[in-house]
């Protein structure tokens, strides 16, 4: 009995100790890898049922998605709101952060099957730069709004966000930054952009009225529990660690760290929003720097 639509004849499944060494990053996927594909059998593979699909779809219908959100937000949204040219602004960078994120781990998840092992480099590059670039998003937008009555802070951070983003290129140019050998290194330069995102949060806590802490410090506490768990399901390989060749298919630990970073990176939006809102409506005080 076939549970295709189409015929994947020419697109076998492999198990783990037959693919090449570039796909073997999670031991306790044991089935279901797609391996030694064409460009056009990469492309068509996106609906082949694999241990991939999950995590080419998630991202992927996210970034479908992210298109007619952002143009409700610079087309309706926003200007109901009576949101200025660089609010505006702060929300496009987001956007288009984000989208660019999502599409790049999309991509990487479709064509990291690729006969050619230099083509699934390329675009395991282009998915881990894709995941700065999408943080840079997040920064922008809420430092942004978060600081408006903190212009010095502001532009302080927003300038160390840029400085670390430019940073990262550079490191990730390292000829074995991609490697296998560099994972622990990669997961720590992604921590960094964490840590940046708690020093920033603690200032703002520093700085905050009473009545924004009580608005919006929930949501930020929220946000980075979300992060931190998606972080740690990665890093640990939970669930699949517990039972290999459970996950293969659907529930492994990388399609919850794809769920859970669409949801943080949502989330942030919405923060943004609802403190754009805030600002629109109450004054600055006189120890917030208001200049």
């Amino acid at each position: 009995m076939s549970y295709y639509l189409f015929d994947f004849s020419d697109i076998p499944l492999y198990s783990f100790d037959e693919v090449p060494d570039h796909q073997q990053g999670n031991s306790y996927v044991i089935r279901g890898y797609r391996a030694k594909l064409l460009d056009r059998q990469c492309m068509k593979s996106v609906l082949r049922l694999s241990n991939q699909l999950v995590n080419i779809w998630t991202h992927g219908g996210l970034f479908i998605l992210l298109i007619p959100l952002m143009i409700h937000d610079h087309i309706r949204l926003l200007p109901s709101m009576g949101a200025s040219t660089w609010d505006n602004f702060s929300f496009l960078i987001y956007h288009v952060c984000t989208q660019s994120c999502f599409l790049a781990s999309a991509g990487y998840h479709t064509f990291n099957c690729h006969l050619r092992e230099e083509v699934a480099a390329r675009w395991l590059a282009c998915d881990c730069y894709g995941v700065v670039t999408g943080v840079t998003g997040i920064y922008v937008v809420t430092i942004y709004q978060a600081f408006t009555c903190n212009k010095i802070s502001r532009i302080c951070y927003l300038t160390a966000v840029v400085a670390l983003v430019l940073a990262s290129r550079r490191t990730m140019l390292h000829p074995g930054y991609f490697s296998k050998l560099w994972e622990k290194y990669r997961i720590l330069h992604f921590s960094t952009f964490v840590a940046l995102g708690c020093l920033i949060a603690v200032h703002w806590c520093i700085i905050s009225t009473s009545e924004e802490l009580e608005t919006f410090l929930p949501e930020v506490v929220i946000n980075f529990v979300i992060i931190a768990l998606a972080l740690l399901i990665l890093v640990t390989k939970v669930p699949e660690r517990f039972s290999p060749g459970s996950f293969d298919y659907f529930g492994q630990s990388h399609n919850w760290w794809h769920i859970l970073v669409g949801v943080a990176f949502l989330r942030w939006r919405q923060f943004a929003i609802n403190y754009l809102n805030y600002r629109l409506n109450t004054s600055c005080v006189s120890s917030q720097e208001p200049w």
